[in-house]
């Protein structure tokens, strides 16, 4: 298995505000969340609940926001935004991180597709 350089800076604080490129994989990069077809990601059930977890970050985190983001077969991209940083905040993310018990309640509005992906 090819091993990845790690792409992060040494010294940099994470937590400060601004904005985050983020990108979460899938363990083993299954394909868990969906399809494309026709140049257009189509998500199933757990494709549904990662959207919506991520439109719910804002709730979890006061200090953040979101921006663009897309979920696709085996990972999500998207744009968070660190507003405000306080201690208190980067403590409790840290905390709620390692716990796992970053959660969100799927609504009955989400949606069942996202935009067109592009083509390599």
């Amino acid at each position: 298995m090819h091993k990845r350089r790690p792409t992060r800076l040494k010294h940099f604080d994470y937590s400060m505000p601004g904005a985050y490129f983020i990108t979460v994989n899938v363990k083993d990069r299954v394909r868990l969340f969906g399809e494309v077809r026709d140049g257009t990601m189509v998500l199933n059930a757990d494709g549904v609940v990662a959207h919506t977890f991520w439109e719910s970050i804002p709730d979890h985190f006061p200090g953040c926001s979101i921006d663009e983001f897309v979920v696709m077969p085996d990972h999500v991209h998207g744009i968070v935004i660190i507003d405000e940083y306080t201690a208190d905040s980067r403590r409790d993310f840290r905390r709620e991180f390692r716990r796992g018990r970053i959660y969100a309640t799927p609504t009955e509005t989400a949606p069942t597709e996202t935009a067109p992906t592009e083509t390599a």
